[in-house]
């Protein structure tokens, strides 16, 4: 099974339930917050015999969950945002694919980090083979293959000119499936390393599964869903998913007799009978789009998380028994990394720990009520200004780093006072300044105080709002005062929580 990224919807993934051991009734909780603007980008993954899952996306943390407790077992930190997650076939395996380019190899008993290999770019898709030793990686036009023992790079598969986005292994570990973004599907020997055949795929694959009994090959599209001989070539049918809608996940159930696919403008999980094509009765109670897709060997349940990254859990035995999961919390020391990282000259780690911190409100606002005051008031700019000219070099260098600090609010005065032709020492501070407020970049402690205020944007509550009102009531024209003003005024449009 392969996890992909999903760069315009949120990333959801449909996972089977596999073979239940006890009260399934407690499950993973939610990762990350919902967003009325944007949706952050989300990984899951579920061992083979379905006590674990494995949650990551926009924050920099991996979770692992007993399924049969929902109680955390063990947190992993990637570098960046986690876009894929996987489990190897025998459970002692997870690998994560981050936004960093990286591809990390863990314990998944121990959470011990085994290996870390480098790829081209941050769009990896990742699969196992059936006996869990060789971890392939597309990444680019090319598919790596590692030894997941000893981490050694093996023989590469042969380089493609475009860009691969799905892979699948044959349950017999001896073919290897590729898909390309521009609609082609390569099958490997991996004995030899050559190309056996290649399959056109008209609207663009998307996503690739081998059926159970290693038979079929299933590709998704936009609009179609196609099914190949595994060994010929030849198509064998098609399910069409109708206008609108993508197959940029699928999956077979472990008995083949299904195929599961999500993806398009009205997500949702489909159900198909892979004999007759026919749709089979949605699951009850569940608006979202799912990326990736995967069934256990008995096909007995799914979990999927909706659109406000909330879990739920269908028991396929009576799908209408739909239960929802709790709500992950950050612990202290954690908020406070997060904090640090709001900071970060990488404008992506910045914005993962800005959508990890709304991610729990009432830890957010503890931490930004802790850090986050009113913007100080400074003298009067026209007494700044007339500082300049101070015989006192001392009252000078003050004036100037505080008419820095004033920034854009200064720059109007400051170019009036520039008009007035003033001596030539003060002149050229004035030009000085004004060349520092509008080229400088805002300094790492400005940057997290704005980013900070875009947490309380989309935490959005009552008490989200009552500590913006005490922010506006620092320095007028200030930055931080102005931005909070504004970010008040979007919420009165929306209402808050």
């Amino acid at each position: 099974m392969v996890a992909r990224h999903a760069s315009a919807a949120l990333m959801i993934a449909l996972l089977a339930a596999g073979t239940a051991h006890g009260d399934t009734s407690r499950l993973p909780p939610k990762v990350l917050p919902k967003s009325p603007t944007e949706v952050p980008i989300l990984a899951l993954a579920l061992s083979a015999d379905s006590r674990v899952l494995a949650t990551g996306g926009m924050g920099h943390t991996i979770r692992l969950w007993d399924t049969r407790t929902g109680k955390e077992l063990r947190r992993l930190r990637h570098r960046r945002g986690v876009i894929a997650l996987a489990f190897s076939p025998d459970d002692k395996l997870l690998v994560s694919a981050g936004a960093d380019s990286y591809v990390r190899l863990w314990n998944a008993r121990t959470g011990e980090a085994l290996h870390q290999f480098s790829t081209k770019d941050a769009r990896s898709c990742i699969a196992f083979s059936p006996d869990s030793r060789v971890l392939a990686i597309g990444s680019g036009g090319t598919v790596f293959r590692f030894d997941t023992d000893t981490g050694r790079e093996l023989t590469p598969l042969a380089e493609l000119e475009v860009v691969v986005v799905a892979l699948a292994f044959a349950p017999d570990g001896k073919t290897l499936a590729s898909a390309t973004e521009e609609g082609a599907i390569q099958v490997w020997d991996l004995a030899t390393g050559k190309r056996l055949r290649d399959m056109p795929h008209g609207n663009g694959s998307l996503a690739l599964a081998f059926s159970p009994d290693g038979k079929l090959l299933a590709g998704g599209e936009r609009g179609l869903v196609r099914f190949w001989d595994a060994t010929t070539g030849q198509e064998r049918g098609r399910i069409r998913l109708g206008i609108g809608q993508v197959g940029s996940s699928l999956a077979f159930s472990g008995d083949g007799r299904t195929v599961a696919t999500s993806g398009g403008e009205e997500p949702s999980i489909r159900r198909w009978d892979v004999a007759t094509g026919k749709e089979q009765k949605p699951l009850p109670g569940f608006e979202g789009s799912i990326v990736p897709v995967s069934f256990g060997p008995d096909s007995r349940g799914l979990a999927a998380l909706d659109r406000d990254a909330l879990a739920h859990f269908w028991d396929m035995a009576d799908p209408s028994k739909k239960r929802e999961c709790a709500t992950i919390k950050l612990t202290a020391t954690e908020a406070e990394l997060l904090w640090d990282d709001l900071s970060s000259e990488d404008d992506y780690v910045a914005a993962e720990a800005a959508w990890e911190l709304a991610g729990d409100d009432e830890r957010a606002l503890s931490l930004l009520n802790k850090h986050l005051r009113p913007e100080a008031p400074h003298r009067p700019i026209a007494d700044l200004i007339a500082d300049l000219d101070d015989n006192r070099f001392a009252v000078r260098q003050a004036a100037t780093s505080e008419l820095e600090r004033v920034g854009r609010a200064a720059e109007s005065a400051l170019r009036g006072a520039l008009k007035e032709r003033p001596p030539l020492e003060v002149a050229r501070r004035m030009e000085f300044i004004l060349e520092r407020i509008t080229r400088a970049r805002l300094s790492p402690e400005r940057m997290r105080d704005l980013r900070a205020v875009e947490v309380l944007e989309r935490v959005g509550t009552s008490d989200a709002r009552r500590l913006l009102e005490v922010l506006t009531k620092g320095a007028p024209g200030a930055l931080l005062t102005r931005e909070s003003r504004a970010t008040l005024e979007r919420l009165d449009g929306k209402g808050a929580r």
